[in-house]
């Protein structure tokens, strides 16, 4: 039995066919108990019994909770939609009844006055009609009109018999109001699907209020998120995103094209073939059991390539040469408005909603890396405009490389004063803890900025306070950074220095004070902002050299060419070399497999040794006292210190594999 949220499935030697069970056509799920075993009895609509018993590797008790459950959430599923994408348009079907039963009831009661009459006139007063009847030949609706013509001929010929232009007359009236009735009709079955649209539209609306207005829907499907256990839920492709959502979860999936690096079919069972989802964070997202798989990827994988097309189309238009214009409306480009300040103090002035934590730039005493001198032509304000500015994208391929997912970015907002050059804006994602063997925890981080002349120099401060309040001792600190980009010279000959300073501002006391410090202040701080410093000198250069914003996977490919010069990303699992291959050029792979046996053979030697003096009494090994040597005090110290080396350094080797 295969079971999934979609259908039940069963095959067997012993039957030519399996039996395929869908769950929205199971009408009743039963537990039956007997002496010997229990029984899982399901009957479906069309009235047919399945009965499934001698479960062995899973219990009757946990299947049929299974299988309960499921069929559960695919009935309230299925009642939920069905009551959103066909309302009953009640009003709209007795109105259309009420006009069509009009002219009816009319001629009606004229066929009951005229009797027998009409059928001895009925040849005589059909002659006159017929230019109306070659008027009235076209199509579907016209033959129903022309049927319903002859009908009131037939009922109204009896009282009007001997007078054919008061009968055309009344004939025409019945065919207008008719033929009235059956637009009306037409109409009101239009209002209807457009309802059905609005209400497909507002319940999209309903899940991700926070999308544009201009995405709509290109198409919907009902299908499961794969992620550990099936997830049956509902999947929206826009212009620009892939959403999905499920009554088993308590999240919604909002997939970019822009972040999507590859979409490909998946195969892992008959029954569960679907695609995944590939980003280029390296993170894989598998969808499953549509009603047509490929009719699905079919939707997506086009408005995937539409979107890369526009994205292409986007980047070219970005590269062409001309004065940066702002997409922020809290600063402009134009050097001569910057507010000039006697300090940096100046820049705690700047208030922001999120008070106390952003810290005064006194704060900042620690500089995290050594200054960086970024590429000569560039001022402050193409720094900010390549680099910060909204819709810029070295923030986000930053936090893409550190593996941080469902990034959301708010643009820059004014400040409580309502200045302008300043701005202040929230950053919040999914980022993996470390220290917390790569679990998934929210990460919020604010930020705020400031462009102002210090002293007559044309200055960039850009402050970052971040917090992972689920993670242990999370809510105890804010890990804080200020970078500060000065500018000497002006136009052909300006040059920016990039600094970065690092500060923890601890909320409450905690006993892991100083281990938090150090890990932020020595390890993580300075090598992320050794990379983001990397990352922007990277996109200044493509910026001036006319190219347009590169991919995510541009920065890592162009750090791996730059080799020791490139700045250390974030610390990783890296491949344990000695000195002695290094030596002989062993590196990666092959070392680790090298190391590994080593430390095998060393780890088994010296065990044995161990074990052989602990089981063993000296007296049993006399043979040219070789062995009675290897059982001394000195000895077992020796071997278990060989034995621990090795041991680890195996570890180390079969970690980085």
């Amino acid at each position: 039995m295969y079971v999934t949220p979609l259908r039940i499935c069963f095959t067997s030697s012993f039957i030519e066919e399996p039996v395929i069970i869908l769950l929205e056509n199971v009408l009743t799920l039963e537990r039956k108990t007997s002496f010997v075993c229990d029984t899982i009895v399901l009957v479906t609509k069309a009235r047919v019994e399945h009965d499934f018993t001698a479960f062995i590797s899973t219990g009757v008790t946990q299947m049929y909770n299974l299988l309960k459950t499921l069929w559960s959430v695919r009935e309230k599923y299925a009642a939920d939609r069905a009551a959103s994408l066909y309302p009953e348009p009640e009003s709209d079907a007795s109105s259309s009844a009420g006009l069509v039963s009009r002219p009816t009831s009319r001629t009606s009661s004229v066929a009951n006055r005229g009797g027998a009459e009409a059928r001895d006139n009925q040849s005589q007063d059909s002659q006159p009609l017929s230019p109306i009847n070659h008027q009235y030949t076209n199509g579907k609706q016209d033959s129903d009109v022309c049927t319903e013509r002859d009908r009131v001929t037939a009922s109204l010929s009896a009282s009007q018999v001997g007078t054919p232009a008061v009968v055309e007359k009344q004939i025409t009236s019945g065919l207008s109001q008719e033929r009235s009735s059956l637009q009306i009709r037409k109409n009101r079955l239009q209002e209807v699907s457009n309802d059905v649209r609005l209400v497909t539209i507002s319940e999209f609306r309903r899940f991700f209020p926070s999308l544009p207005q201009t995405e709509t829907v290109k198409d919907s499907f009902t299908c499961c998120y794969q992620f550990g256990a099936s997830r049956l839920g509902k999947m929206w492709v826009t212009q620009n995103f892939i959403l999905f959502v499920s009554p088993m979860m308590d999240s919604r999936i909002e997939i970019k094209f822009c972040d999507v690096e590859k979409i490909e079919k998946e195969q892992k069972l008959v029954l569960l073939d679907g695609f995944y989802v590939q980003l280029k964070s390296g993170v894989s997202m598998s969808f499953s059991n549509f009603t047509s798989r490929d009719a699905a990827l079919n939707v997506i994988e086009s408005t995937f390539q539409a979107s890369k097309a526009q994205q292409k189309e986007t980047a070219e238009d970005s590269g062409v040469s001309g004065p940066l214009v702002f997409k922020t409306t809290t600063s402009e480009n134009d050097e001569g408005k910057m507010p000039a300040v006697a300090s940096m103090d100046a820049f705690s002035q700047v208030e922001t909603d999120y008070g106390s934590a952003l810290s005064d730039f006194s704060c900042f005493g620690k500089e995290l890396m050594t200054p960086v001198k970024l590429c000569t032509g560039k001022g402050v304000l193409d720094v900010f405009g390549v680099c910060f500015d909204d819709g810029t994208a070295v923030l986000e391929d930053y936090h893409t490389e550190r593996k941080d997912t469902d990034q959301k970015w708010e643009p820059w907002r004014p400040t409580k004063d309502g200045g302008a050059f300043r701005g202040q804006r929230q950053f919040t994602c999914t980022t993996l803890v470390k220290a917390m063997m790569g679990k998934p925890y929210a990460y919020i981080e604010y930020q705020r900025y400031a462009l102002f002349k210090v002293s007559g120099a044309p200055t960039l401060a850009v402050q970052f306070s971040s917090q992972v309040p689920g993670v242990l001792f999370g809510d105890a600190f804010r890990a804080e950074a200020l970078v500060t980009f000065t500018q000497a010279g002006s136009g052909a000959s300006a040059e920016v220095t990039m600094r970065a300073f690092g500060y923890v501002q601890f909320l409450k006391s905690v006993w892991v004070k100083g281990r938090i410090l150090a890990t932020a202040m020595n390890t993580e701080l300075p090598d992320g902002y050794k990379t983001l410093a990397n990352m922007i000198c990277r996109r200044l250069e493509s910026h001036q050299s006319g190219c347009g914003p590169q991919p995510n996977a541009g920065d890592s490919e162009a750090r791996k060419e730059d080799g020791e010069q490139a700045a250390p990303s974030s610390p990783e699992c890296k491949p344990y070399v000695p000195v002695l291959f290094k030596v002989w050029l062993l590196e990666g792979f092959i070392a680790n497999v090298t190391v590994l046996a080593l430390s095998a053979v060393c780890f088994s030697v010296s065990l044995f040794f161990c074990l052989t003096m602990s089981f063993f009494s000296i007296g049993a090994f006399n043979q040219r006292g070789v062995l009675q040597s290897l059982t001394s005090p000195l000895t077992a110290v020796v071997t278990a210190v060989v034995c621990f080396v090795s041991f680890q350094i195996g570890i180390t080797a079969f970690v980085s594999l």
